[in-house]
């Protein structure tokens, strides 16, 4: 993967230390801050030009302020302020506002279905933004939460930890699993399972549960002396099949990205920067798109970009400045804070098609048939192979060569690396051996016969009258 390319650049003013979190929705970066006070700043995503700002009133305090979007609106709240705002996303005027226990900061709130979803303290509220009104609350959760057809999943705590399972609309508890998982860190729902963090006799570890009935599907082992945990909500994400893990000690003189195929729980890879000393590194929440992990180290100042299957290190962009908030990918662009300054970069992907008239293919590990259409990023690798090389009984389909882009690749496993537009073909032949050998069988057998037959003669006359 080439350097990336930087569209345009702005520099939020304002007093702002760091950009915490940034959220992208309808053409505008919304972007929150800690400091005294708390800030919400909108740009232009096309540009970076400065579109509204505003101050929350009574916040201050260096965590985070964490911006959500859902039809027009922006909802958040701030340090100190134990509210919920609700701003115009055109212009930045406040519409409503409402009284909640306890600060949302460091947790962005959730919408899905028309509702939202925020935490304020201790308690998970639901709130109909239409009715302005509260639809149900859960007390015990200090994380997001993660809401996925129709349900509500969060960790709750902090005694007798477990895993919840909320109906979106009424609050009723499906099910529960009592585990000793991070409450204070959100699920990650992908499919039908849940991912969620915590720890067992052997350790901390990754557990996959079944999002239906919490039953475990999976659990993986990461490095004993680390934690599954971030200093704030957050440290894994899924996509394409890969799960990416953050681990850290407490002092973040060890940070370590793991990765594990989200379906068997399988070690995919792991990455450890070097050269750590204490408070040198600490990785975001990852980004996964199209085929590529984006991982931001605070400290350093670092952004990686890792194939998401191999774990090869495709870049790396480095420049002065602490990296806070999670990169955030739409539309092409990677949109990264340095400090209080933003930047966005072009994140070029491509269209990949591939084709297989017979047998299955498989991709980076994932079995597909028959025509499978996705977009890979720019200098991003893979790896095909055929996951059943021949078919049929009499006439066998055997495969024989890859197209690729039309040009003919003999190799049985096939690696790419992408740099513009693919087609790939898995081409097949007939292949006669299966029959010539039956129908060699055939005549052996009839020669035998015959043989057999002549070595027997004529038979004695029969006996006279």
């Amino acid at each position: 993967m080439p350097p990336l390319v930087m569209k345009w650049s702005q520099d939020i003013n304002y007093g702002i230390d760091e950009v915490d979190c940034i959220t992208v929705a309808g053409g505008k970066l919304f972007l929150g801050s800690g400091g005294d006070p708390n800030k919400i700043v909108c740009l232009d995503a096309t540009n970076g030009d400065e579109i509204w700002n505003y101050s929350v009133e009574g916040s201050g305090g260096s965590n985070d302020v964490s911006p959500a979007y859902l039809d027009g609106k922006v909802y958040f709240g701030g340090q100190g302020a134990n509210k919920l705002y609700v701003l115009n996303a055109a212009d930045g005027s406040l519409i409503w506002d409402m009284d909640l226990e306890g600060d949302l900061y460091s947790r962005a709130p959730a919408v899905s279905g028309g509702l939202v979803y925020v935490t304020g303290g201790e308690t998970l509220y639901v709130i109909d933004p239409t009715a302005r009104s509260v639809k149900w609350s859960a007390k015990h959760l200090i994380s997001a939460p993660a809401v996925s057809g129709g349900t509500v999943f969060a960790s709750l705590g902090p005694t007798n930890s477990r895993v919840g399972a909320f109906d979106s609309n009424t609050g009723l508890l499906e099910w529960n699993k009592t585990m000793n998982v991070f409450w204070w860190d959100l699920p990650v729902v992908s499919g039908e399972t849940v991912f969620i963090g915590g720890n067992d006799a052997l350790g901390p570890a990754v557990f996959a549960l079944s999002k239906t009935d919490g039953s475990e599907k999976w659990r993986a082992h990461i490095n004993s002396s680390l934690a599954l945990e971030q200093l704030r909500s957050g440290f894994m994400a899924e996509g394409d099949g890969v799960l990416v893990t953050v681990a850290c000690d407490a002092y973040c003189t060890a940070t370590e990205v793991c990765a594990f195929n989200s379906t068997t729980g399988s070690l995919l890879w792991k990455f450890r920067a070097a050269g750590q000393t204490r408070w040198s590194h600490l990785f975001h929440t990852p980004t996964l798109a199209n085929g590529v992990v984006y991982m931001a180290d605070y400290f350093s100042g670092k952004l990686y970009m890792f194939s998401a299957r191999s774990g090869s290190l495709l870049s790396e962009y480095d420049r002065r400045g602490y990296i806070e908030a999670q990169p955030v990918i739409s539309n092409g662009t990677i949109y990264v804070a340095y400090g209080s300054k933003i930047f966005a970069f072009t994140c070029t992907v491509y269209d990949v098609t591939v084709s297989s008239a017979q047998g299955g293919v498989t991709i980076d590990g994932t079995p597909i048939q028959g025509n499978w259409l996705s977009k890979w990023s720019q200098g991003s690798n893979h790896t095909l192979t055929i996951s059943q090389v021949s078919q049929g009984f009499i006439v066998q389909k055997v495969f024989d060569h890859w197209l690729v882009n039309g040009a003919s690749r003999t190799e049985s496993t096939l690696d790419v690396t992408v740099t513009g537009t693919l087609q790939i073909e898995a081409v097949w032949r007939d292949d006669y051996t299966q029959l010539i050998l039956i129908a060699g069988g055939g005549l052996v057998l009839v020669a035998v016969a015959v043989v057999l037959l002549m070595r027997r003669g004529p038979g004695p006359p029969p006996p006279p009258p």
